[in-house]
């Protein structure tokens, strides 16, 4: 009886370890969608963005940005900055309403995660701030989003 104990608590043992195994093996397989939901999340909510949305942007190794602006108010809009990475980089460019506009710039050294050290395919989360004016106001806005900006660091496009 008390071989048959043992043998069932074995057997239940046996069974719980490989379904704990087979989740582990599992969750470990997908993080790479994990990854992509964050990325999606992140292009949904700055697509939906007033007066400034970023359509697409892109973290190229070797210290590169792009971006992809779009004037979503009904007024013209001069965008003066973007600033990523504690950086401000100057865009001045007036954008019409839906107007939009694709900028791309070195970050020269400031952009320490997708530089020449970094993996192709790593996952990249910074914060973003626009700062700009109403065409012929000079009041400066700044536009700071509450999601950051996600996407995979690649090779130059």
């Amino acid at each position: 009886m008390k071989l048959q104990g043992s043998m069932e608590y074995l057997v239940v043992f046996a069974a719980i370890l490989v379904v704990s195994l087979i989740v582990v093996f599992l969750l470990g397989s997908f993080g790479g969608f994990g990854e992509q939901s964050l990325i999606d999340q992140s292009k949904l909510y700055w697509r939906s963005q007033k007066p400034i949305a970023l359509l697409d942007w892109r973290f190229i190794r070797w210290d590169k940005e792009m971006f992809v602006l779009k004037n979503n108010f009904a007024v013209p809009i001069e965008v003066v900055s973007i600033n990523t990475s504690e950086v401000d980089y100057p865009v001045n460019v007036v954008l019409k309403p839906g107007q939009e506009y694709a900028y791309s710039r070195l970050s020269f050294g400031n952009f320490e995660q997708c530089n020449d050290n970094s993996e192709i395919g790593q996952l990249v989360e910074i914060s973003a701030t626009i700062y700009y004016r109403i065409e012929g106001e000079g009041e400066l806005f700044a536009q700071t989003g509450t999601v950051p900006l996600r996407e995979f660091c690649v090779e130059d496009v």
